[in-house]
């Protein structure tokens, strides 16, 4: 007996209905039921990260000088470029593998995460140095191997929060997250009013992150790690190791080279106004990418065996949701993120107000790949996200000359669209696995769109300015 599915696909050029034996209908149930659950409490750690995140942002705004902001943007990134380059693809092997849940695997895992962590800061101690002298700031030299030193600690984090989120429960994750992120805020905030500097922000996020390795261990149900290295698990774990590697590397590339880039052209002043502007319209491409990593993956990876046209149909429902659902979200940013600015930033971060539309609006295109980037590596190919981000990261190479040229607002510009090669090669990635998803862009960036004009014209029936002009 079969039972149908909620909606059809087609197969062959002819619409059919889909099935599932009775056996399997309570299985699907049970998984979207999770999925449901886990996007539930995906959105509300985000949304409860956000808040606590922007009341912190506006704090230390006051605490701390823009010039802090920016020093600290260069550190984060040089930081987060070593952990992207060594990114070995722990998380999604995990995630992925029908091994995932074996213990021998977890613990060979969890000794890879451990000695990942020490080599890398191991290498902040070496790149301290050339990198103060590069950017020429010599406080660097000390924060960088400090700050570093975050590494070594999330490196001792327990697999428990790899495996909770194989299985989709968020909620203790969620737990987890908050408390740790309300230590670490609370430690940050009090440095910088008794003693305003970088150290505030560094030493804080070491606080943060120290409670969160401790807490994973005590806090998350699941096994107690010890050292192992099982030669048939570390073969498993290294054997997407090449695609991760080029494609993690590669997405620094694309998502930090202007940043790096920047920080060589830019004061700092315009730097940390930049990654404040960067940051508030960020936060649409932020929550889809936290539901497609957190939920769609593992959602979408336990329905990979099915037929591809069953699983293109899952797929597709999925993403309609997010689509339409965030860009209400990107479409208010658009027409209302100058305002924010305006209202709780004081003039010294007044320029952050002309650079959010145009972040904004340059967002839609990275919202359509990031929607079905999930399904191309639930089905175990990476690849197409190493051209991707190849491609992006060849464009953000005309920063300098378009800097010198054209100026600051230009540049904008091309950061803003910069990333259009990722949508086009997963736009490849879709039509040579059969999950072509272009009537669905169409039909979406047509309702993004509208949304748009309707804002502007709200704006100006109130008498206000465009929000591409406000602030120039």
């Amino acid at each position: 007996m079969t039972v149908p599915l909620l909606s059809r696909t087609k197969e062959g050029g002819k619409r059919v209905n889909r099935t599932l034996s009775k056996a399997e209908e309570p299985q699907r149930k049970a998984i979207e039921k999770s999925a449901l659950r886990g996007t539930f409490w995906t959105l509300f750690s985000f949304a409860s990260g956000q808040i606590l995140r922007f009341v912190t942002n506006v704090a230390l705004a006051r605490l701390l000088a823009p010039e802090l902001f920016g020093l600290m943007a260069i550190v984060s990134t040089v930081l987060l470029g070593l952990s992207l380059f060594s990114d070995i693809g722990l998380q999604y092997g995990v995630t992925q593998s029908a091994e995932g849940d074996d213990p021998d695997f977890l613990n060979t895992t969890w000794t890879l995460q451990c000695t990942r962590g020490f080599l890398l800061w191991l290498v902040t101690l070496v790149l301290a140095a050339p990198v103060a002298s590069f950017y020429g700031h010599p406080e660097m030299r000390m924060l960088v191997p400090v700050a570093g030193l975050s590494a070594l600690i999330q490196g001792f984090n327990s697999t428990n929060i790899l495996s909770h989120g194989r299985h989709m429960n968020i909620a203790a994750l969620t737990r987890l997250g908050l408390i740790a992120r309300v230590i670490q805020i609370s430690a940050t905030v009090f440095w910088a009013w008794v003693a305003p500097s970088p150290w505030a922000l560094v030493g804080g996020s070491l606080i943060g992150d120290s409670c969160s390795a401790v807490l994973s261990h005590l806090l998350l149900p699941g096994i107690r790690n010890k050292f192992l290295a099982s030669p048939a698990a570390v073969r498993k774990v290294l054997s997407t190791a090449k695609w991760t590697i080029l494609s993690t590397a590669l997405m620094f590339l694309a998502a930090q080279t202007d940043r790096l880039e920047l920080g060589k052209l830019l004061p700092l002043k315009v730097l940390g106004i930049y990654g404040i502007a960067y940051s508030l319209s960020d936060i649409p491409r932020q929550i889809i990418v936290a539901v497609s990593s957190r939920i769609g993956l593992p959602f979408l990876s336990k329905f990979a065996k099915m037929p591809r046209a069953e699983f293109r149909a899952v797929f597709v429902r999925y993403r309609w949701m997010a689509l339409l659902t965030v860009s209400v979200f990107l479409a208010v940013l658009v027409n209302s993120g100058d305002v924010i600015v305006n209202l709780i930033y004081d003039k010294r971060y007044r320029d952050a107000a002309w650079m959010i539309p145009i972040f904004a609006v340059g967002l839609w295109h990275t919202l359509l790949y990031s929607t079905s980037g999930p399904a191309l590596m639930a089905l175990g190919h990476l690849k197409y996200n190493v051209f991707g981000y190849l491609g992006t990261f060849l464009v953000l190479l005309l920063i300098p000359p378009v800097y010198s040229y054209a100026g600051l607002p230009a540049t904008i510009l091309l950061v803003a669209f910069s990333d259009f090669p990722m949508y086009l090669s997963t736009l490849r990635g879709q039509v040579r696995e059969s999950l072509t998803t272009v009537r669905q862009d169409l039909v979406t960036t047509l309702v993004f769109v509208f949304l748009v004009l309707a804002g502007w014209a709200l704006r100006s029936s109130i008498g206000m300015t465009g929000p591409f002009f406000l602030g120039r």
